[in-house]
C-alpha cells in the first residue's frame, strides 16, 4: 500500500490550522513529490483560504490562485501539489458525499481531519483535533471512491 510521509511538525501546521479555522473547515495544499519506494511524501503545507461561497461551514474551496501559483512554482521541480488537506468540524475524518462530490483529479491525496468543539459537561474546553486520515481519489469502471493511504513519518519504518 501507498503511504503519505508527513512528519510531526507538518501534522502539527495542518491541526493549527483546523483549530484557526473552526467551527469554518480549514483547507491547503500538500506539495511534495515520490519516493523512490513509491510512497508519497508531503515537503509542505501550505495554507489556502476556504473560498466555499457559503462559508466554508460544511465544505471547502481552496484559491484556484493558490493552486495556479503552485503548479507554476513546481513546474520543471521534482515537487507536485500531491493534493489537499481539509478538517470536519464536528464530524468523523472520512470523505463526505460533498467531498465524493467535488473530487475530479484521479491519484489526489484528499487529506482529512477531525475537530471537534469543547464539551464542557465532560471537562473537556475544545476545540480539539482528532486523527487526521489521508485518501486517494480514484476513477474506475465500478465508479468513483477513496481509497485509504496509511500515515508515516518520513524516516520511520513501520
Amino acid at each position: 500500500m501507498t503511504r503519505l510521509l508527513i512528519d510531526d511538525a507538518q501534522q502539527a501546521a495542518l491541526s493549527r490550522h483546523a483549530l484557526d479555522a473552526y467551527p469554518s473547515e480549514c483547507c491547503g495544499l500538500l506539495i511534495g513529490g515520490e519516493a523512490a519506494n513509491g510512497d508519497l511524501e508531503v515537503q509542505e503545507v501550505v495554507r489556502s483560504a476556504n473560498l466555499d461561497a457559503a462559508g466554508g461551514a460544511r465544505a471547502f474551496e481552496v484559491d484556484p490562485a493558490l493552486i495556479l501559483a503552485w503548479q507554476k512554482k513546481t513546474r520543471g521541480t521534482p515537487q507536485r501539489i500531491l493534493g489537499h488537506y481539509h478538517s470536519h468540524p464536528d464530524e468523523p475524518a472520512q470523505p463526505s458525499a460533498t467531498d465524493l462530490a467535488r473530487a475530479w483529479e484521479p491519484g489526489q491525496v484528499w487529506l482529512i481531519m477531525t475537530v471537534l468543539g469543547g464539551l464542557p459537561d465532560e471537562g473537556v474546553i475544545g476545540p480539539l483535533v482528532g486523527p487526521i486520515v489521508a485518501f486517494r481519489y480514484a476513477e474506475s469502471r465500478s465508479g468513483r471512491a477513496f481509497e485509504p493511504l496509511e500515515l508515516a513519518i518520513p524516516g520511520v519504518e513501520g
